[in-house]
């Protein structure tokens, strides 16, 4: 199966999208990336003097899509269990920062290029969907979602930029710091920005 979609058009579909508890894995990812896509295109949204009120825009619908709590908890593993209830609230919300940030600048990137999705995988209460974005001068980038089931409805767990993976990434940013440091140290790192984002700069990808 595939789908494409140009991301300048992308935000039709939003008056189409089904409501989280109702729509399939692809639908989700679909319906996150069309309002991304709206956001970063919106012409009173544009430059440098409106980067707050877009990225605010932005985290509304990451928000929406994310379970940033589960991969906060998936990138410290056995390690979820040593911080305290203040420290693990504050590691959240970090960690929910520096995600937003390596997804939404990667996108934000490749605005006005085409979204193609490639296939929807589903085991039991889990699912991958697997996009590319496909550039003008014919180079693919792969965006590939995990995402998990609750009550709620579907919510991405993860995303493979260029295959990798956000959350081992960053896990193993992680465990390098806990294995010689305290978990202290680690809030210390990340409230000082020495944790590297995960972002596809512009021109990447693969010609094909």
């Amino acid at each position: 199966m595939k789908k494409a979609v140009s991301v300048m058009t992308v935000a039709a579909l939003l008056g189409t999208a089904v409501p989280a508890a109702a729509a399939a894995p692809l639908d989700r990812v679909q319906s996150a990336v069309a309002a991304v896509i709206s956001i970063v295109t919106r012409p009173d949204l544009q430059g440098p003097a409106n980067h707050v009120a877009r990225r605010a825009l932005l985290r509304n619908v990451a928000d929406d899509f994310f379970d940033f709590r589960e991969m906060a908890r998936n990138s410290l593993g056995y390690h979820w269990a040593s911080p305290s209830d203040r420290e693990s609230a504050e590691f959240t919300a970090l960690f929910t920062e520096l995600l937003e940030r390596s997804y939404v600048t990667t996108i934000e990137n490749y605005a006005g290029e085409r979204i193609v999705y490639l296939s929807e995988t589903v085991d039991d209460h889990y699912a991958t969907v697997r996009s590319k974005i496909v550039t003008t001068r014919g180079a693919e980038i792969s965006v590939d979602y995990r995402l998990r089931k609750s009550a709620a409805g579907w919510s991405a767990v993860d995303v493979a930029l260029e295959t990798v993976s956000l959350v081992a990434n960053y896990r193993q940013q992680i465990n390098r710091v806990l294995r010689t440091t305290s978990f202290a140290t680690l809030l210390d790192r990340m409230r000082a920005g020495h944790m590297a984002a995960v972002v596809v700069p512009r021109g990447a990808g693969t010609s094909r």
